[in-house]
């Protein structure tokens, strides 16, 4: 059982080869746990789960934050939680698939990048010691765990790489191209190729590994740590090596959906290591962090109850993009809308007074066409910025004048 919960987030611009087009990037990232008690103390209880929360908050926040995108698409790249860590709760990383669906976010478009459906459900396993049954399956569409061998794990690792080889060599001149920030002196091409060797000398290690420890690729990963159950460090270093491939292996997997995706607005959301990983490969690429919300500077992986989740407020500073100067803006902004919008009530209940009280028709006439004029500024206007809002300005407004104008008899 695995409880999600966001603790920090960056917002990043990055260039691309078009000079007159960026990509606004989005990264929030994961605590397993954060912020919880004991996971037996929810299911005991029934508390509602801190993560149910900031997961209708982060709804929320997508809705109020749309016109800041300007009608441009959004997409959401998540690390979607194995089936088997599913929580109870609504979370981010197990439900947000389905929960932002087309008729209710027509401009959001939600992708699964967990690539490591194997290696990931074997990594579990391994880290557990054992302990799910044969039948477990860890990821749809993927056999169940009492059938999968560390050849397996091996070919996907190597499907994968494969995968990525061709996005490095067709991105090559255009990312060199793109930046001018050094790494190590020669850019961040160089930067991408340290991770890209790691990555393949990590798996090489791990053949060499299971060699050393007479593991054939085509052993039951099942059976193997039933049968070895007293083999700890071996075990320890299996989950090791694994994890570590596949970590890497994700992150690349987010940088290469983030370079080839078409959208000017992404969403990552995931584990924060993933996410410190990605928020330093766009910084190397020229990404310049624009609004980084980060409570919980350092903690440890196990230390879930002191790490508190971002709220919303932070959600929305993150995905609006706000700086000191902007929030200022917005603050006076909002100060003279609400101004107008006071002095626009104050006009039209004074006039509609006249209109009901005076006796001349003339006057009446004059003060009915400018309660109408007056209606047709506000609707038009800037301080309201959507149907809804509008709607609430014209009834507040509506109500008073009726309240103000008729006798106790009449209401």
């Amino acid at each position: 059982m695995l409880f999600a919960g966001i603790t920090e987030g960056d917002a990043i611009i990055i260039p691309t080869s078009k000079k007159s087009k960026k990509k606004h990037v989005y990264l929030f990232g994961d605590h397993h746990f954060a912020g919880h008690k004991e996971p037996h103390e929810y299911m005991a209880n029934s508390d509602p789960s801190p993560s149910e929360g900031q997961h209708d908050e982060f709804l929320e926040v997508l809705e109020e934050t749309e016109d800041l995108r300007k009608g441009k698409p959004l997409i959401i790249y998540f690390e979607k939680f194995s089936i088997m860590r599913y929580s109870p709760f609504k979370d981010l990383l197990g439900s947000l698939d389905r929960s932002v669906k087309p008729e209710n976010f027509p401009n959001i478009t939600v992708k699964d990048v967990e690539v490591r459906k194997i290696s990931h459900g074997v990594y579990s396993f391994l880290e557990a010691g054992g302990s799910f049954s044969k039948d477990t399956v860890f990821f749809e569409g993927v056999k169940p765990i009492g059938e999968m061998t560390f050849k397996d794990v091996l070919d996907e690792f190597e499907a994968l790489i494969e995968e990525i080889t061709p996005f490095r060599e067709e991105y090559d001149e255009e990312i060199t191209s793109w930046f001018n920030k050094e790494y190590e002196g020669e850019g961040f091409i160089v930067y991408f190729d340290h991770l890209f060797n790691i990555l393949k000398e990590r798996l090489g290690e791990l053949r060499a590994y299971l060699t050393e420890q007479s593991i054939p690729p085509n052993t039951n990963v099942y059976s193997f740590v039933r049968e070895n159950r007293k083999k700890e460090a071996v075990i320890n270093e299996l989950t090791r090596s694994i994890g570590h491939i596949g970590e890497h292996l994700l992150n690349l997997s987010f940088l290469k959906n983030i370079l080839e995706s078409d959208h000017t607005y992404i969403v990552v959301i995931a584990g924060c290591a993933h996410t410190w990983a990605l928020s330093s490969m766009l910084g190397e690429m020229g990404g310049k962090v624009i609004t980084r919300i980060r409570p919980n500077p350092t903690y440890s992986h196990n230390d879930y109850k002191s790490v508190i989740l971002i709220s919303k407020g932070d959600i929305k500073k993150v995905l609006s993009e706000h700086t000191f100067f902007k929030g200022i803006v917005r603050k006076v902004t909002s100060i003279k809308s609400n101004f107008k919008k006071r002095l626009l009530k104050a006009s039209l209940v004074r006039y509609s007074r006249k209109a009901l009280q005076s006796e001349n028709l003339l006057s009446k006439k004059i003060a009915i066409l400018t309660i109408s004029g007056l209606l047709c500024i506000l609707i038009s206007s800037k301080l309201s910025k959507t149907t809804n809002k509008t709607k609430e300005v014209l009834y507040e407004i509506l109500n008073e004048t009726n309240t103000t104008n008729h006798s106790p008899d009449q209401q």
